[in-house]
């Protein structure tokens, strides 16, 4: 199962994964780097470890001088209301969420 969650979740060469592989959208839709890291974790594979660390290294080059992260909109969802700063939170929580229960896998 970890193998297929691996396999349907793989990042793109720069780390981007879901919805931020049209494009940078939230720290939030890099959700499931969880998976490629428990595929490098469980298999021991330096391939995987790499891609894991390419998806914490694209996040973090969103972050902003204030510990916060971008949020960029796509034009298509520009007619919802605008972003409040508990969508920002949850973007940032799910991130350091993520961020260490994966540690606790190495």
């Amino acid at each position: 199962m970890i193998s297929r969650l691996y396999e349907s979740k793989a990042p793109l060469s720069n780390g981007a994964l879901g919805r931020n592989m049209d494009g940078y959208f939230s720290v939030r839709f890099q959700m499931d780097m969880g998976h490629v890291a428990n595929y490098a974790a469980r298999n021991n594979d330096i391939t995987s470890l790499d891609q894991y660390i390419k998806t914490l290294e694209y996040s973090f080059d969103h972050q902003l001088a204030n510990g916060n992260f971008n949020l960029v909109v796509p034009a298509e969802l520009s007619d919802l209301p605008a972003a409040t700063e508990a969508d920002s939170a949850s973007g940032v929580a799910f991130l350091m969420r993520l961020v260490f229960i994966v540690w606790g896998n190495f």
